[in-house]
């Protein structure tokens, strides 16, 4: 398939940068996991490395299918080079020892890069509807949402090394600390609880043993003038 439309080539000219964006972030996060020391953040960057490498394997399956490479002048293998790092916040934070402040920092520009890529995303499916590209259209809405899962998990990082920055403790140990005293206090109402069931038994075979080990029924209830009545 060769693009004829100007908004055909324009659409396959943003999936080619797309893909040349996401290229550079593999790059970037493979550096970042090599110097990152904190376990929870490596997870963080883990799953976002490998999301990238699978989205830039789409990104480039879809562009082969729309046709680069067949004769069309306008496109790019990559978008222009950039001046320094100022369009690649990720290659600026690359300490080879990061300090906490240095990890929060991080952390922000992974998620800057989530941000991008998922504005990016929607414009690719805006202008693939446009041009009633339904399956570019179908592949940018698949990328973007898992993308927002992406930013989601790196927002909540950002949360929880800013705490480490401050030394604060992280929300999850102080869930756990409150989950641990729930546990507690139900554990002790169980203990209580048995508790108060042997101290019923013990009453109760007091009060067998007194009777000679049988027990003695209360009194009956009087007899109603009409049942008596009714008997004969």
């Amino acid at each position: 398939m060769t693009p004829t439309s100007q908004g055909e080539r324009v659409l396959l000219q943003a999936l080619v940068e797309a893909r040349a964006a996401v290229q550079r972030s593999v790059r970037d996060l493979e550096a970042q996991i090599t110097h990152s020391g904190d376990e929870q953040y490596l997870d963080v960057l883990r799953q976002h490395l490998d999301a990238a490498r699978v989205h830039g394997t789409q990104i480039g399956q879809r562009v082969a299918e729309l046709g680069y490479g067949a004769g069309i002048g306008l496109l790019m293998v990559d978008p222009p080079p950039s001046t320094g790092d100022v369009d690649r916040p990720l290659a600026r934070v690359r300490p080879d020892a990061p300090t906490a402040d240095q990890m929060v920092h991080a952390a922000r520009e992974v998620y800057v890069v989530d941000a991008h890529e998922i504005a990016t995303y929607a414009a690719i499916e805006s202008m693939a509807t446009a041009v009633n590209d339904q399956e570019t259209a179908r592949l940018a809405a698949e990328l973007q949402a898992e993308q927002r899962e992406l930013a989601a998990a790196a927002l909540e990082e950002v949360q929880s090394l800013v705490l480490d920055a401050a030394g604060l403790p992280r929300q999850d140990s102080v869930a756990d600390e409150h989950q641990q005293g729930d546990d507690a206090e139900q554990e002790q109402r169980r203990v209580d609880e048995r508790a108060g069931g042997d101290r019923d038994d013990q009453q109760h075979h007091g009060e067998d043993h007194q009777h000679g080990g049988l027990r003695v029924p209360g009194p009956l209830p009087a007899e109603s003038p009409g049942s008596a009545e009714t008997g004969r």
